[in-house]
């Protein structure tokens, strides 16, 4: 009786860690959308845009976040998250991003001086191309035409890689990865 027992509950305690390890959270998920339409290449290339584009920039909290973040934490360093996804039509797609500290704390661009704040970018899909870049959050009406920066135009800017590999121990998981990928950092 007591060996039946203990294969039961053996055989229970690894079925509730198999089904835990199933369940796992994955850390860097694509949104739905962008998985159901095969879309992870425009959503690949708008963060690392996105990440590239304020990597170097400081974190300067605004007034309901003081505190919250870090002195001297710089953009590189958090994680890019979709804010806003919108597919229209059949070609258009428009992204939005922000940084995040925490995972909860959402860093404003606001501070910035040193370039044209922008959240996010619209790509013609059937044209693999960016249309226009958005510098409003969630409202698109304010554009600026691609490429309106070198960094926009072309996120690989030397200033950028030199970011990259002298804080290569603390960017962002996912932004270290990607440079990686990009064969930014070896």
């Amino acid at each position: 009786m007591r060996l039946f027992i203990a294969v039961l509950l053996a055989g229970l305690i690894y079925s509730c860690t198999q089904s835990h390890k199933r369940s796992t959270y994955k850390v860097d998920t694509y949104p739905r959308l962008i998985d159901s339409l095969s879309l992870r290449k425009y959503y690949d290339d708008g963060k690392w845009l996105m990440s590239c584009y304020y990597c170097d920039d400081t974190v300067i909290p605004d007034v309901k976040n003081k505190g919250l973040i870090p002195k001297n934490i710089t953009y590189g360093e958090l994680k890019v998250k979709p804010i806003y996804i919108k597919l229209i039509g059949s070609d258009t797609l428009e992204l939005n991003f922000a940084h995040f500290y925490n995972d909860t704390v959402l860093c404003s661009y606001q501070t910035i001086r040193s370039h044209l704040t922008i959240w996010g970018l619209a790509y013609d899909i059937k044209h693999d191309s960016v249309l226009y870049y958005a510098n409003e959050i969630m409202n698109l009406t304010e554009w600026c035409p691609s490429p309106c920066g070198s960094r926009l135009g072309n996120p690989i800017q030397p200033e950028v890689v030199k970011y990259i590999e002298s804080h290569r121990d603390v960017l962002d998981p996912w932004f270290k990865a990607e440079a990686i990928k990009r064969k930014v950092l070896k």
